[in-house]
């Protein structure tokens, strides 16, 4: 038995009383203790304001129709519910701190159907900050995404993560598609839960893969990601929101501070409108030290987060599930040093509309569009379009237009460790930025030392160690004049591989796209899930391109150029009798110049048919002249060795046909000749024909009739074949390959001509012997003009032939 005295009872009340007060203080972090509480002040209903210099503890629930809070607003330890048409934070709103978060329940509601009410520019149905104010909303910590441990097949009810998340019962959790459909991810609830085993309220409508493999010495692992939905700070919209996407949003603008950590946003957004998203920084400037993370957004209508005019900020371990249009957003291309790490995206739906941007219609999970940010370890699992849309405009747009900022040509600050999967288009696309009108464009990537400076040294990207799988069309799409490099790649399960289109540019002209000690795996374990009315593979699986079953699947696509690929391991790309596989091949159809200097060296095969190219098609010139060098041997056995596709004109008796690969292996220089007509004449139903007779019809590239693209045999003759007379000005030009030649012949009429190399003249020969070495020269025995154009220093190398 305890016995105390009134002394010591007294010290024992006074001791919980100061341990009460100051938990209390420390929950609410206040600098000044709330000095009025709310329930006792303020009214819970009606149109209230919250003047400048008070401090108010919010210890009530309140149904409110407009709140403005000029001083400051601290939440009680307690559950509490907001609904509100509109929260307007001059002052100071907090719930929860970094270090001390809210434990309770916070749920905030916007309600409202009236799109034509404009709040100080915020519209309406909005939680916002501006004119300083401060929004700080801390909730209880938790584990916000994770990966299956093992495959949880089709009619579970039972799922094994990579670790105890401490889910709790009740609880709402996304597992995300690991096929070729977005909309295959599925929300369920949680039953129970022990450890790293979480029981669903119903069975798995599709399988979610997870499966680690070996090939050689890399690995690869496909397993689906498990994001946690549920916290315990809600901001909602109301049930009225769902009938026409008009959620609520929340907006951050100049001159304000937000700093949010596991929040729940749901049915927020307002769809195809401009700057009515579910958490917005609007062109708030430099924003150091603000964040939101640990977050949910979900069953949205418009984007997950925008960061609009903004610099500097975290978004960091979020979740975002079921928006339409681009989802995690950097809007205008000004935005710069913002750090996106390790947030999940899934379910991004395109908006059919175009609204808020066209580009909208083909919806990424991840729009970036200046490279001077940070995007590390985030997933992108389920687009209907693309996962990470790099598209850096010339210079930045919208509110942010400034002709001093070159996002095209800054360099790449970060882009590590991140995976898409499960995307209805690609992977990553580095292409199609925005014009001034919001409309997209074909793009090429320079980063330079000083972006303001186009002659400036080129600063090579690199993209590194990142997962693509299960797209439905290429898993990496880079366009670049900087040569661009994909190391420590890791991709299977896409159609294609890798899309590199790098041309070089000046001063050096030597940019040399690489994809760099990765692994490329043609067809995984993980056979997806097929609907029953679409064209399966042989095996069962689900195919990327159901509806042309027969297109072949390739791992690393030469195009453009130069290009190598380095240190990379090729699995499991078999031919079979439905289409055709291969690692290492070409794009095709292609009617574009392929350089001449495209290689691979150091590759290794496991289970895989090395190369395969493509039959040659009519009007396709640069599928049709593709070559590649086997700088070392381990791809065809002999180093040094071309592989080259079954063009007559390349090929000779001392080429060896290889019928898998439906290529030929020979021992020949080949250099690229591109023939331009500067005159504008058409050069359809030209061709070309080598002198042992051999020849081939020549195409000129898309758009561009007065140009065709070959890569020919060093020193072998070859004669162009215009189908009339020759074009009155003609260019010869040799890009690469420093100190090669090649020799070409044309019909041309005995009137006065020129020919010249940047304007000055080319050495007339006086046989035709002549032209077997040397520089460049001509002969011409009064039918034919035979030229001799060389390549002195490795760049841009142009003979000029003109006549009247």
């Amino acid at each position: 038995m305890l016995y105390f005295t009134r002394q010591s009872t007294r010290r024992v009340l006074l001791s919980a009383a100061l341990l009460m007060m100051t938990s209390w203080a420390a929950s609410v972090h206040a600098q000044t203790i709330p000095t009025k509480r709310w329930s006792a002040s303020y009214p819970t209903t009606g149109a209230v304001v919250i003047p400048a210099g008070e401090n108010v503890l919010l210890d009530v629930n309140l149904n409110v129709t407009t709140l403005s809070i000029l001083g400051r607003v601290v939440c009680d330890n307690k559950n509490m519910s907001v609904t509100a048409r509109w929260i307007m934070v001059h002052g100071e709103l907090r719930c929860g701190t970094a270090t001390t978060p809210f434990l309770h329940r916070l749920i905030i509601t916007l309600v409202g159907t009236n799109a034509v009410e404009d709040v100080m520019g915020m519209g309406t149905k909005f939680l916002g900050a501006m004119s300083g104010g401060i929004l700080q909303l801390h909730g209880a910590t938790r584990v916000n995404w994770t990966r299956l441990a093992a495959t949880a097949a089709k009619g579970s009810t039972r799922i094994t993560l990579q670790l105890a998340p401490s889910w709790r019962v009740g609880e709402r959790i996304v597992l995300a598609s690991s096929d070729y459909r977005p909309e295959h991810a599925e929300e369920v609830a949680i039953t129970a839960i022990a450890g790293n085993v979480v029981t669903l309220s119903r069975p798995l409508t599709y399988t979610h893969w997870c499966q680690t493999s070996t090939f050689g010495t890399a690995t690869l692992q496909e397993c689906a990601e498990v994001g946690l939905l549920s916290r315990n700070i809600l901001i909602r919209g109301d049930a009225a929101s769902v009938t026409a996407g008009f959620g609520g949003h929340t907006m951050v603008m100049s001159g304000s501070v937000a700093k949010l950590s596991s929040v729940e946003f749901f049915q927020m957004g307002q769809r195809g409108r401009i700057a009515r998203y579910p958490f917005h920084w609007h062109m708030v400037g430099n924003a150091v030290g603000q964040y939101l993370k640990n977050s949910s957004i979900h069953h949205a209508y418009n984007r997950f987060v925008s960061v609009h005019g903004t610099h500097s900020t975290l978004l960091a371990n979020n979740v975002g599930y079921d928006t339409v249009g681009h989802g995690f957003y950097l809007e205008d291309g000004i935005e710069t040093k913002n750090v996106l790490s390790a947030n999940l995206g899934l379910r991004v739906r395109n908006a059919t509309d175009g609204k808020p941007t066209p580009s909208d219609r083909q919806a990424s999970v991840f729009w970036i569009s200046n490279p001077d940010n940070t995007i590390r370890d985030n997933v992108a699992a389920g687009a209907e379009d693309t996962g990470f849309w790099l598209g850096f405009p010339e210079h930045p747009i919208g509110l942010s237009t400034t002709p001093a900022v070159w996002p095209r040509r800054t360099a790449l600050r970060d882009f590590t460790g991140n995976t898409s999967h499960s995307n209805g288009n690609r992977g990553l696309y580095v292409d199609g930025a925005e014009l001034a009108n919001r409309t997209t464009t074909t793009t090429w990537y320079e980063p330079r030392q000083n972006p303001a400076d186009g002659n400036s040294l080129i600063v090579t990207p690199v993209f590194r160690t990142f997962t693509a799988y299960k797209n439905r069309n290429e898993g990496v799409w880079i366009r670049s004049f900087a040569g661009p490099v994909l190391a420590g790649a890791k991709l299977a399960d896409n159609w294609m591989g890798v899309y590199l289109a790098n041309l070089v540019s000046g001063p050096a002209y030597t940019n040399l796209g690489i994809v760099d000690s990765s692994l490329v795996v043609g067809e995984t374990g993980n056979k997806g899930n097929p609907e029953t009315w679409e064209t399966k593979g042989l095996d069962g699986r689900e195919l990327p391109r159901f509806w042309s079953p027969g297109d072949s699947i390739r791992g690393v696509e030469f195009y453009d150029g130069p290009m190598a690929v380095s240190r990379t391991v090729f699995a499991n790309f078999q031919s079979n009798t439905q289409r055709k596989s291969g690692g290492i091949s070409s794009l095709a159809p292609n009617s574009f110049n392929v350089s001449s200097r495209n290689f691979s060296q150091a590759i290794s095969f496991v289970n895989a048919n090395r190369v395969y190219l493509h039959d040659l098609t009519p009007n396709n010139s640069g599928d049709a002249f593709s070559t590649f060098l086997d700088s070392d041997g381990t791809v065809s056995g002999t180093a040094g060795r071309k592989i080259v596709p079954k063009n007559p004109v390349l090929v000779t008796p001392l080429c060896t046909l290889n019928a898998l690969w439906n290529a030929y292996v020979c021992p020949h220089e080949y250099m690229n000749l591109q023939v331009h007509v500067a005159s504008g004449e058409s050069l359809v139903g030209t061709s070309l024909r080598r002198d042992d007779g051999a020849s081939v019809a020549l195409a000129s590239a898309e758009g561009y009739p007065w140009s065709v693209n070959t890569n020919l045999i060093t020193e072998r003759p070859y004669e162009v074949r215009f189908a009339t007379v020759a074009p009155k000005i003609i260019d010869f030009v040799v890009p690469e390959k420093p100190g090669k030649a090649v020799r070409v012949s044309m019909l041309y009429p005995p009137s006065a001509f020129t020919v010249t190399r940047w304007g000055s003249p080319v050495y007339r020969a006086s046989s035709l012997a002549e032209l077997t070495s040397g520089g460049h020269k001509y002969f011409y025995d009064g039918t034919r003009l035979h030229l001799r154009v060389v390549n002195p220093s490795g760049t841009w190398e142009e003979v000029r032939v003109r006549r009247p």
